[in-house]
């Protein structure tokens, strides 16, 4: 039973070890940070009545100095609409099913949202809030990759000026700013926004660094050891139980073999008395169950 207990320690030493370093190895660091921040700029001053638009910096992202959100609030009633636009050719990471593209709204204090595709079944697709439970809750939007827009929707597709890879030079040219004009309706009145955006460099980039072949090594040498271990303890059983066996057999009555052995001082030797112990006395407790069942 020992012996048994042992073994498949072993092994499981073994199999965690090679699924650690599978998984370090695999895994690998983040992706790079962006070489640039991108800054929202709006340029008209100007709105229909109960809209706010304005631009708030958010810190939360480690990857970047901050990332500007852009916010649209309407306190009126006059419902503001968004429409999604249709992803590039070829491009299916947005699929729109928004009536008449209208994907984002935000009237009398609440911004909603129409459900994604394959959030909601066909007999539940409605207005969805935003925020549910704050109160003049808006519509953020931000710029990631080659799109402007929410979580879940783009409104603008824009020109990928930003690097998403190692190696930024030390010397590296900022690109120049892009001019943008975002369309919203109010109501039955068709809209614009105009927008720049700008870009800095970004101090906070940290370049991709491919995980060294000593750190994927570790988890597998660390499980190797306490396999290795693992099976030098049970060795060790096994030569003790041959060695009891020739003796038991030879019937040896030298005094030495009877005297008593020396206190245990380690684990190892702790654990080889216990299933000793555990072997002599299993089988006798066995049959006197088996005795006083008949």
């Amino acid at each position: 039973m020992c012996n048994m207990a042992r073994l498949t320690l072993s092994r499981l030493y073994w199999l965690v070890g090679v699924a650690l370093t599978v998984a370090v190895c695999a895994s690998g660091p983040p992706p790079p940070a962006p070489w640039f921040n991108e800054h929202i700029h709006i340029n008209d001053t100007s709105f229909p009545p109960g809209v706010q638009i304005r631009v708030v910096q958010d810190y939360s992202n480690m990857s970047v100095d901050s990332t500007d959100n852009l916010l649209l609030t309407n306190s009126a009633p006059t419902p503001l609409y968004l429409a999604a636009t249709p992803p590039p050719e070829g491009d299916y990471r947005d699929e729109i099913t928004c009536p008449d593209n209208l994907c984002l709204m935000a009237a009398s204090g609440r911004a909603y949202e129409w459900p994604p595709f394959g959030v909601e079944t066909p007999s539940e697709l409605t207005w969805r809030p935003i925020g549910e439970f704050e109160q003049d809750a808006p519509i953020t939007l931000y710029v990631f990759g080659s799109r402007l827009g929410s979580a879940h929707y783009a409104v603008l597709w824009i020109d990928l000026r930003n690097e998403y890879a190692a190696g930024r030079p030390p010397d590296v040219e900022i690109p120049g700013p892009q001019d943008l004009t975002l369309p919203y309706s109010y109501g039955s009145e068709l809209m614009v926004l105009s927008l720049t955006i700008s870009y800095s460099l970004n101090q906070s980039y940290a370049p991709y660094e491919p995980v060294s072949l000593v750190v994927c090594l570790v988890p597998f040498v660390i499980a190797g050891v306490l396999g290795l271990l693992a099976f030098a303890a049970l060795f060790d059983r096994l030569l003790s139980h041959l060695e009891r066996r020739a003796k038991s057999r030879g019937g040896s009555s030298s005094p030495l073999e009877h005297a008593d052995p020396e206190p245990p001082n380690n684990l190892l030797q702790l654990t080889r008395l216990a299933c000793a112990k555990l072997e002599r006395v299993l089988p006798a407790r066995m049959r006197d169950n088996e005795s006083a069942v008949a």
